[in-house]
């Protein structure tokens, strides 16, 4: 919600022209380490001082880059610094904000082309009003949802990990709205639906108003963008990483009594989104078109911000 916050990072970091000319004097780490291996290179690379604010004095810090870290309620400290008094250098902060416009165009333009996993998440999070609440699940889902998305007004997102990285999310998801009484979406992939199927048990009768939306792509996706999808002979590969399943998600939501919708296109995600939980809504996908989507959509961002910064 604050207006120098940059939605579109990730693809942002990825233009050499761009990064090359708004390198930071310093970073303020906030919390745990991020997701992007784009912002993590991005901060080593440029060589700026690192200040980690944290509530436990353990400090993740594989770059070795923490100059000083703070131990303290996030919450108090971030009070306190929007209430003082703030100077920077404008032409640096406005270079990220156009950027950071050009970046978000390039993506919505992309995502009403083109019918993807990333879809997905950017429509998800469109259809999030404010008061509601989200639970994204661990993988290619949070950093989708993350990179691509777009900026959320007023709405909590929840995450978690379970020993695997992807145990409990239904269970989460349902918790999430029995608690909160608010419209719950679970953004989750297949194999960390399957994890928690009996999540969805008895969610007709509690009468919960879950919309979980899962990206099918028969597997885990975001082992195709590790070095061992290069490395390792692709039928061995498929089988320890990949780990392609065959569940049908139709009957695992008729098994449990909840609605069902398998949807083909960002129109009919968006339709769904709309319905009442709880509700299973199922989009299939290729899982070896991942990476080259992702590809293309963040080389069309770099080549619109390298035309911007010429």
């Amino acid at each position: 919600e604050h207006p120098n916050v940059i939605i579109a990072f990730d693809p942002i970091l990825r233009a050499e022209r761009f990064v090359s000319v708004a390198n930071p004097e310093v970073i303020v780490h906030v919390g745990e380490a991020p997701a992007s291996k784009v912002l993590s290179q991005w901060t080593r690379k440029s060589h700026a001082p690192v200040l980690h604010l944290g509530e436990s004095e353990t400090v993740v810090d594989p770059l070795h880059r923490v100059a000083i870290s703070f131990v303290g309620n996030l919450g108090e400290f971030c009070a306190l610094a929007a209430a003082g008094a703030h100077s920077c250098d404008a032409e640096w902060l406005t270079r990220w904000k156009k950027a950071d416009v050009v970046a978000s165009n390039v993506i919505e333009t992309w995502v009403a082309q083109h019918w993807s996993e990333i879809s997905v998440s950017h429509t998800v999070s469109r259809a999030l009003l404010a008061g509601s609440q989200c639970v994204v699940s661990s993988s290619m889902p949070i950093r989708d949802l993350e990179w691509f998305g777009g900026a959320m007004t007023d709405v909590v997102v929840h995450s978690n990990r379970g020993a695997n990285g992807i145990d409990g999310v239904v269970s989460t998801a349902v918790g999430v709205a029995l608690g909160s009484g608010a419209t719950t979406f679970l953004l989750i992939g297949d194999i960390a639906c399957i994890h928690d199927s009996n999540g969805m048990w008895d969610m007709k009768r509690r009468d919960v108003d879950v919309r979980i939306v899962v990206t099918n792509n028969d597997g885990g996706a975001i082992f195709s963008f590790l070095p061992q999808a290069r490395e390792v002979d692709a039928e061995v590969f498929e089988k320890i990483y990949g780990t392609p399943h065959g569940v049908s998600f139709a009957s695992l939501a008729h098994a449990h009594g909840i609605k069902y919708c398998a949807v083909t296109s960002v129109q009919e995600l968006d339709a769904a989104c709309q319905e009442l939980g709880p509700i299973l809504i199922e989009a299939r996908f290729e899982r070896s078109a991942d990476v080259a989507q992702h590809e293309d959509l963040n080389a069309a961002v770099v080549r619109a911000l390298e035309e911007a910064t010429a």
